[in-house]
């Protein structure tokens, strides 16, 4: 397993976020902002792994990110009225190979960083 250490998220607008870890299990990790200006309102980002077993026979990898929605009400209170949840999932086959992997994830990264899919994301349209 990896040493769980801060992950810094570079380029982020409009600053890069740093997220602390705060628990970390073969599960389950988990990493947290202090930015917020209450608890519910910190960026919270999770990773977890479920092996292989005799009924299910993949390897999964997940990850969530979780984005408040903070809103100041009329007393000056900070509440989080929601989130929006990030996920990206591997699912992957016990017959596949360490290079298939590398291919897999590759081909993920370059997807995600894709023209196309990050305008997606930026004018909330559909592509076609």
């Amino acid at each position: 397993m990896p040493n769980t250490s801060p992950i810094i998220i570079a380029n982020a607008i409009p600053e890069d976020v740093t997220f602390d870890p705060q628990s970390a299990s073969l599960a389950q990790s988990t990493w947290r902002t202090s930015d917020g200006t209450i608890f519910a309102g910190h960026k919270r980002l999770a990773v977890s792994l479920s092996l292989p077993s005799k009924s299910r026979h993949t390897t999964r990898v997940k990850s969530l990110l979780t984005l408040p929605v903070e809103r100041v009400n009329a007393d000056g209170e900070t509440t989080v009225v929601g989130s929006r949840l990030y996920i990206a999932e591997a699912v992957i086959p016990e017959i596949c190979t360490p290079e298939e992997m590398a291919e897999g994830e590759a081909l993920q990264r370059n997807l995600m960083a894709n023209a196309i899919i990050q305008g997606y994301f930026a004018s909330q349209t559909a592509v076609y």
